[in-house]
């Protein structure tokens, strides 16, 4: 599993900042899942390899996106974010093309949420 500051570092990473050390994001479409409709944006790290960690990292809330803000409002009115379904998308089939794969959730602010959400 990841360490508390690889974690904080990954969850920077969705921002576009680099992984920390030793991770990579996933290849090809298990790596990035980008919703332009609800503007979730999740990323998947791995380290070690095939059937080492994998982190999935949910970026949080952008101030510029007004879709972010909605679904900041949703979380407060509803409960739950239209972004939600989207986190829970993206880690089903990161999990079902890494089987016995441990596989870790990250996230800030609203990707927090997302992370939580799952588990």
């Amino acid at each position: 599993m990841a360490t508390l500051v690889e974690l904080a570092e990954l969850s920077a990473a969705a921002y576009g900042k680099p992984a920390p050390n030793g991770w990579q994001q996933i290849a090809g479409p298990d790596g990035r899942s980008e919703n332009a409709k609800d503007n979730y944006v999740g990323v998947a790290y791995q380290k070690g390899g095939i059937g080492g960690k994998i982190a999935i990292a949910n970026r949080g809330t952008l101030p510029s996106k007004v879709r972010d803000l909605l679904n900041d409002a949703e979380l407060t009115v509803h409960g739950v974010p239209h972004s939600v379904q989207d986190a829970i998308t993206f880690a089903l089939q990161v999990a079902n093309d890494h089987p016995g794969a441990t596989i870790t959730e990250t996230g800030h602010s609203l990707g927090g949420y997302e992370a939580q959400a799952l588990w």
